[in-house]
Order: structure tokens, then C-alpha cells, then sequence
């Protein structure tokens, strides 16, 4: 994805989204490339993939696990 449409999905603006994409970056959850069209775009890693994966697997435990 491409930065821009990050900050907006994510309802951020553009500079709080670039502080977030470094620190994700610092932390290996996503790296960035160049595309075809010389656009930087925001890949997730394979860490960041796990830690997307575990995140929402929790989730969804719990909503299964707690009483209503």
C-alpha cells in the first residue's frame, strides 16, 4: 500500500502515519520498496504478518470465550 492510502484507512494524518511507518520499520514489521511507478510502498513482513495473525487470534478467542 502506498503511504497516502495508509493515513487515510487508518484515519491518521499524513505525518503521524509517517512517525508510526518508522517505528513499525524499526521494530522489522514492515519494510518499504519502490514499485514499478518509483511510488513507495509499505510491505509487511513476515514478523509483522505474525504478529497481525496472533493479534487477531486472540481477538477472536476471547469473543468465543466470554460470556454474555
Amino acid at each position: 500500500m502506498k503511504k497516502t492510502h495508509i493515513a487515510t484507512k487508518c484515519n491518521l494524518g499524513y505525518d503521524k502515519c509517517r512517525l508510526y511507518l518508522d517505528w513499525m520499520e524499526m521494530m522489522e514489521l514492515i519494510k518499504r520498496e519502490t514499485d514499478d511507478n518509483r511510488y513507495e510502498v509499505i510491505i509487511l513482513t513476515d514478523k509483522g504478518k505474525a504478529l497481525h495473525n496472533n493479534k487477531f487470534n486472540d481477538e477472536a478467542k476471547l469473543k468465543w470465550n466470554h460470556p454474555r
